[in-house]
């Protein structure tokens, strides 16, 4: 029975991988069947209902795992990322906490369980806890790059710096990395080495969009309007489904004098994103705009008409 279990679980697992669930389901019940009490088996089938069927079954699996060993820190961790998704922070902490009181060495828990004391503004345990991820893994890129990113939250930029470097030399060439470096130097002033920064993140990485947004911005703030729609119109090239890149564009534009094409971005942001319209009617940037009965059709007078 355990061998044709096993059968049936690699079986599963193969049609999981060809992206056949149907039938990747059927041999994990069937496995199952066979061998109730596989940890094995029971954590594929978790992963397997909460990437692909519901996460509240794979909360039960994983619960399930529990009850045969109340020591499998694998369990509590995935039961702990269950309860974050779900919002209930408090409750996930405390499996993170016993994930690591039974695997001392659970980097991801440490993880984890810092951005989940970030985000009730825990900042000391947050600190501690990914000082702890890096003790035990001192290679990993993401302890470095999500350290680093806490610290320059709270201002301390030069030990921020240090952390984003070292998060490189561990993964070379990670537009994240190169991204967080430039958010930086940006707050610093250093705007050279932000620019440079941008530009390795993007050479990395053309399909994240803030790389784009953020040197435009640097741009505008040098007043070289023309450099700031170059760069935020190679963006749209590789996003074009990116409401803010257009809306960004069209301030760009009117610095530009091309009110008519920051009108066109404006009407294809709206589209994208309709809750920006509050904000194209309100920007101070646009105000130069209102005097154009396109811009007042799309976005002054249709809303009149709705009140």
């Amino acid at each position: 029975m355990i061998k044709q279990s096993e059968n049936y679980r690699i079986i599963a697992n193969d049609f999981l991988e060809q992206g056949n669930i149907i039938k990747a389901q059927k041999f994990y019940d069937k496995a199952l069947v066979l061998v109730p009490n596989n940890i094995k088996l029971l954590y594929d089938l978790g992963y397997f209902y909460d990437k692909y069927i519901n996460i509240d079954k794979a909360f039960k699996i994983y619960n399930r795992i529990l009850e045969i060993d109340n020591k499998e820190a694998g369990a509590y961790y995935a039961i702990a990322t269950i309860l974050e998704r779900k919002d209930k922070l408090t409750e996930s902490i405390e499996y993170y906490e016993l994930a690591i009181k039974y695997d001392a060495l659970y980097y991801d828990a440490y993880l984890y369980l810092a951005d989940a004391y970030e985000k009730i503004n825990e900042f000391e345990k947050a600190e501690k806890n990914y000082q702890l991820a890096i003790k035990v893994n001192k290679e990993n890129f993401w302890a470095y790059n999500n350290y680093g990113s806490f610290l320059e939250e709270h201002n301390k930029n030069e030990l921020a710096l240090e952390n984003f470097k070292i998060a490189l030399d561990n993964e070379p060439n990670h537009y994240l990395a190169f991204f967080n470096i430039a958010v930086v130097y940006k707050k610093m002033k250093k705007f050279g080495l932000a620019i440079e920064n941008y530009r390795y993140s993007i050479e990395d990485n053309e399909y994240y969009p803030y790389s784009f947004l953020n040197l435009a911005i640097i741009y505008k703030e040098l007043s070289q309007y023309n450099l700031a729609v170059q760069v935020i119109s190679e963006g749209i090239v590789y996003n074009p489904d990116i409401s803010v890149l257009y809306y960004n564009r069209a301030i760009f534009l009117v610095k530009e004098n091309e009110n008519s094409k920051a009108i066109k971005d404006l009407k294809k942001a709206a589209k994208l994103s309709p809750s920006l319209i509050k904000y194209i009617k309100e920007d101070e940037d646009f105000s130069s705009l209102r005097q154009y009965e396109k811009f007042n059709e799309l976005f002054i007078k249709n809303d009149k008409a709705k009140n």
